[in-house]
């Protein structure tokens, strides 16, 4: 045994300087064993225990960091997560850092909660693929809380006796509290409804007969322990089966032996657990546990220590951990099973999918096709009716052209070139004149030439033709 700081310690109890302090970064400052000195113990003096003040730690030199022992759900186990609780519990006798009171921890200034983080990023190393940086602080913080709240609860039990007046409450107040604080939160002890709230709480508390006999070790400690022990990791029922019981073995109450030996029989018949032993306290669903003892409440998990909850985080605002919680072999058949019938109807909707596919391209394809023969259909009778109403339309105006210019002859000077119907408009095609002299026309209609004088004959009818053609344009 060792003497550090007023406190006899088991030696190993501070060997982290190899397996827990790490240098960040090297230095020649000096090593972390200068920090332990060994102080002869008197035999003739008694020293009493007195508060963890955990100074070794505080004194660390900033090239020095702890590493903080933690599972995979991210509670504090092994002697350097345990170290880390006890030194994580003496900023409560720190007013700046964690002061008593307002009385609810989320009420208190988010200024001490930053300035309480400072110190613990300055002093330890959490692991990142446990608990992300960015959640580490609510994590430190919400276990904070817990430290204070456990502080405060001792507090009242050691400074207000029953019956005790205020006055002689006031006088109680440790060294270490701040005198407003203490008058503050004894004035809360007296509060009316505040003393109501207790007596509740008291009653209630007198139903429960079955107490937990691990003492000031958490039920993570417990199965990192027998996890060591047995070199595998233990479920919530094997961590019930050790805290219920007396050191004899014997349970605690016969309550407590029939539901040991329920949780016996089904570990017996094969429905246990299997998991590493990083995992903490192994724990699902139907377990041995849950059979026993019921479904789990709201947010809650029994059995696995503070920390885990049903949907795999440590609180509302905590991280989510990287390991999931365990299957029991019945849920991993069921879950097998499952998995077997969800691949046979995923192959199967794969199959009504490629036929309904199949189908519809089928369908489009005679739709189609049905389309273009109606279409060509269409087209054949349209273009059908559309010259039977162009050959009707040009007998039409044959007869009339007949009717209006009878004798005229339009072969020698005038050429008809077209006369289209489209929908419902007619068009009628412009009338082409050739062009050229008219006494050259007159006399190729002599066949000759050579200066001759063209005969009356010849000229009267030309100038006939001209005539019946301008009358025509202007009817």
């Amino acid at each position: 045994m060792i003497n550090i700081f007023g406190r006899r310690i088991a030696c190993n109890a501070f060997n982290f300087v190899e397996d827990l302090v790490q240098e960040t970064p090297a230095s020649g400052d000096g090593r972390a064993e200068d920090l332990v000195q060994e102080t002869p113990a008197s035999s003739n003096v008694r020293k009493t225990r007195g508060t963890t003040l955990m100074q070794r730690i505080w004194s660390l030199p900033p090239n020095l960091k702890i590493e903080c022992g933690l599972n995979v759900r991210g509670q504090p186990i092994g002697e350097s997560g345990q170290t880390f609780k006890r030194w994580l519990g003496t900023f409560c006798l720190s007013r700046a850092l964690c002061p008593l009171v307002p009385v609810a921890w989320t009420r208190v200034p988010h200024k001490n909660k930053e300035d309480s983080w400072i110190e613990i990023e300055k002093r330890w190393i959490i692991d990142p693929e446990i608990i992300h940086p960015a959640n580490q602080m609510n994590w430190a913080m919400h276990l904070l809380g817990e430290l204070r709240r456990n502080r405060r609860t001792k507090l009242k039990k050691k400074c207000y006796p029953k019956d005790a007046l205020k006055e002689e409450v006031i006088k109680n107040k440790p060294a270490w509290a701040d005198t407003q604080d203490y008058a503050v939160l004894v004035d809360y002890w007296f509060d009316p409804n505040m003393q109501t709230l207790v007596d509740t709480n008291k009653r209630s508390r007198g139903f429960q007969k079955d107490i937990a006999r691990s003492g000031p070790i958490s039920f993570a400690q417990m199965a990192d322990n027998m996890a060591k022990e047995s070199g595998q990791a233990v479920e919530r029922a094997t961590v019930f089966l050790k805290v219920y019981c007396t050191k004899d073995g014997s349970p605690v109450s016969n309550t407590v032996k029939e539901k040991i030996d329920k949780m016996n029989e089904i570990l017996n018949n094969g429905c246990t657990l299997q998991g590493e032993c990083r995992e903490g306290i192994l724990w699902a669903k139907d377990d041995a546990f849950a059979q026993v003892m019921g479904a789990e409440r709201s947010g809650r998990v029994r059995g696995v220590g503070f920390g885990p909850t049903p949907s795999g985080r440590s609180g509302a605002n905590l991280p989510c951990y990287t390991s999931t919680p365990p299957s029991s072999t019945e849920t991993a058949q069921r879950m097998t099973s499952l998995e077997n019938s969800h691949q046979s109807l995923r192959d199967q909707l794969a199959q009504s999918e490629q036929k309904h596919k199949e189908e519809i391209a089928e369908l489009h394809a005679k739709h189609e096709e049905q389309i273009a023969e109606a279409l060509a259909e269409a087209k054949r009778q349209s273009d059908a009716q559309h010259q039977k109403h162009m050959d009707e339309m040009m007998s039409s105006m044959r007869a009339m052209l007949d009717r209006l210019t009878p004798g005229v002859d339009f072969s020698g000077s005038l050429r008809c070139l077209e006369i289209s119907l489209e929908f419902i408009l007619l068009f009628v095609g412009d009338w082409l004149c050739e062009g050229g002299e008219l006494l050259d026309r007159i006399r190729s209609r002599r066949g000759g030439g050579g200066g001759r004088r063209p005969m009356e004959d010849d000229a009267k009818v030309v100038t006939v033709q001209v005539v019946n053609v301008a009358a025509f344009c202007h009817v």
